[in-house]
């Protein structure tokens, strides 16, 4: 069985974008998540009524998230589910700093505060098979926030995987080419921290050269040429097919600053370790 997964920077609204403003993107967003169909959307930069827009033009979806200032404030990485293909077993949010659990909190010099936010879920089709998905939104300043704050994330996955053994994504906007550190250290192998972990680039599985993926961020000025800053990793047990990223403008315009990547997925060789 196959699944699609997206990572999508929405964009934060605010009126400096002019005719970019959220009110004109919302549902190019939609349509562009519609044609896709993911069975899971890891959002970043968006507000809550930014959330609940797409929830009222994404008919069978649920989301979880929580902002980064707390509670529905400031920016979320919201994970979109599709209910027909997934349930919601359990979520939760943790802030990228030294006090992960402190809503608002930074560390590092980051610019702003960062956060993740996870899921596990059970197939709806195959009972048998469930999985983790983290969301991160790393910082844009600070090079050393993004290294401790993928630190900080890998030692969340590790405690999950040390417990339950399932497999697992890690999606989102790093704010990293594929040279930075944090990208680095989630090369294929990398067992940093004796956490045991592997994450497999969707890029390199999928057998793309970063001059074919090329840029993700266009800043609504659209283009190819460049290197990607958004990504999706997977854990071994999860083959990955295919990656497509969608360049298109839609409705007359794009969705966002970002271009949405989408990652085909097959757990058809799970096995339970």
């Amino acid at each position: 069985m196959e699944f699609r997964v997206m990572t999508f920077n929405l964009r934060v609204d605010t009126p400096d974008d002019g005719e970019n403003a959220w009110k004109y993107r919302a549902q190019r967003a939609a349509d562009v998540i519609r044609d896709a169909d993911p069975s899971i959307i890891g959002t970043q930069e968006a507000m809550i009524h930014m959330i609940e827009d797409l929830q009222s033009r994404l008919d069978g979806y649920e989301w979880v998230g929580e902002g980064r200032l707390g509670g529905t404030e400031g920016e979320f990485t919201a994970l979109f589910v599709k209910k027909s293909d997934f349930i919601i077993m359990d979520s939760g949010t943790f802030w990228l700093s030294e006090t992960p659990h402190v809503p608002g909190s930074r560390s590092w010099d980051s610019a702003y505060p960062r956060i993740c936010t996870w899921c596990s879920l059970r197939s709806v089709k195959d009972k048998d098979f469930s999985l983790f998905v983290y969301n991160v939104h790393l910082d844009n300043i600070s090079d050393e926030a993004r290294v401790q704050g993928l630190r900080l994330v890998r030692s969340v996955i590790a405690g999950h995987r040390q417990s339950n053994r399932l497999p697992y994504i890690l999606l989102g906007d790093f704010n990293c080419k594929p040279g930075g550190r944090a990208i680095q250290s989630l090369a294929d192998g990398n067992t940093e921290g004796s956490d045991g972990l592997f994450f497999r680039n969707s890029y390199t599985e999928a057998g793309m050269k970063y001059e074919e993926v090329g840029l993700t961020c266009h800043k609504y000025k659209g283009g190819h040429r460049g290197e990607p800053i958004d990504y999706i990793f997977t854990s071994p047990e999860l083959r990955v097919i295919g990656v497509e990223i969608d360049r298109r403008t839609i409705r007359g315009g794009y969705p966002s600053d970002h271009y949405p990547v989408i990652a085909e997925i097959d757990f058809l060789n799970y096995c339970d370790l």
